[in-house]
């Protein structure tokens, strides 16, 4: 495993490439997922984050979430190709002090294993607004709104852009 820390427009970016072994790689040493933890973050309220990359060839979920640590997540975005009984279905939910709270789903699935994509997320004081690659709008409820989110992190994602506005 490799920690590479880098600085990125004030960013601080954690990139943490292993195996994936929760998403059935395991023992394929070929494929190597990057998941990325952006601290520093400062998201306010008004702006959108636009993301691209490209989602593991053999893959249960791949997720992106926003908050002020594991354990008090605003927003846990979660595509799931088949993981835990859900088959091709986003879930949205959040956490907080490590208590789930009620989760949205949508049968609308724009995502595909092994292929490239792109979607954004817009914060707003009371609602995230996520504009997935069909041209869908899934809104998802912000159940403690912040001035600042300093935290987004990847899990099962390979990142190749990032674009804050």
């Amino acid at each position: 495993m490799a920690l590479l820390g880098l600085r990125v427009r004030g960013l601080l970016l954690s990139v943490l490439e292993s195996l994936c072994t929760g998403c059935g790689l395991r023992g394929r040493s070929s494929q190597r997922v990057l998941n990325v933890v952006i601290n520093h973050l400062n998201l306010k309220p008004g702006q959108l984050v636009e993301m691209s990359g490209s989602i593991p060839e053999v893959c249960t979920d791949f997720g992106v979430n926003f908050g002020l640590d594991i354990e008090n997540l605003l927003l846990h975005f979660n595509p799931r190709f088949n993981l835990h009984g859900t088959i091709c279905k986003i879930v949205c939910c959040s956490v907080i002090n490590n208590v789930w709270g009620e989760p949205v789903t949508t049968d609308i699935f724009p995502f595909f294993p092994g292929v490239d994509t792109t979607f954004s997320i817009k914060y707003e004081k009371e609602l995230f607004i996520i504009s997935l690659p069909s041209g869908f709008l899934l809104p998802f409820p912000v159940c403690v709104p912040l001035e600042v989110i300093p935290l987004m992190f990847f899990k099962n994602f390979r990142l190749k852009r990032l674009r804050i506005q």
